[in-house]
């Protein structure tokens, strides 16, 4: 009888389920970009803070996974960009210092990539041969010189973005890279809530 009762008690020393997941699954969103998505979300282990004792870690293991090949993703990421640039600009009415900051720094960072490379390309052409409106894109002078190189920019960007995040170049649609996240956790006198 003494088991049954115990066995009804809430134990409340730790967070709910419910709550650790839907909180991981949505920080999780954070780190997504077009082309990818979370999936597979396994509650690996639970601890208090050792920096804050009334705080509590939950870690999750998931997955990133593409929901295209590399290059369709690399080249949907790239579209953002570009979007995100041009709308920079026609806000603006004319290119602020902003938007040539933004534009300068998505140069310097392809820039860095590619010149950490020995081999960018054969490594470059191997990819857009994959890949038809990948290639289009790449190689499109619609719009002038200026538009050009924000194309070939923004694809490199998304492309080291994405093996950044672990994905590599042969990966095809579906194909899944570990990531994992460590929300925190505080009860109060309501129950257990997120800690921001």
């Amino acid at each position: 009888m003494v088991l049954a009762v115990a066995g009804c008690v809430k134990d409340d020393k730790t967070p709910p389920e419910k709550l650790t997941l839907e909180v991981a699954t949505r920080n999780a969103q954070s780190s997504v970009v077009p082309g990818v998505e979370t999936r597979n979300f396994k509650r690996e282990n639970g601890w208090v803070d050792t920096k804050a004792a009334n705080l509590y870690l939950v870690r999750y293991n998931y997955e990133m996974a593409l929901t295209r090949d590399l290059p369709e993703a690399a080249l949907e990421l790239a579209k953002s960009y570009e979007q995100n640039q041009k709308g920079n600009q026609k806000n603006s009415g004319f290119m602020g210092i902003n938007e040539w900051g933004n534009l300068f720094q998505l140069k310097i960072n392809a820039n860095s990539w590619i010149n950490g490379q020995d081999n960018f390309a054969q490594r470059r052409d191997r990819l857009l041969s994959q890949c038809e409106s990948c290639a289009r894109y790449w190689n499109s002078d619609e719009g002038g010189k200026d538009a050009a190189e924000l194309r070939r920019y923004a694809y490199i960007q998304a492309w080291s973005h994405l093996e950044g995040m672990g994905f590599t170049d042969g990966q095809k649609k579906g194909d899944g890279v570990p990531w994992n996240i460590s929300p925190s956790f505080m009860k109060t006198e309501n129950g257990w809530m997120e800690a921001k």
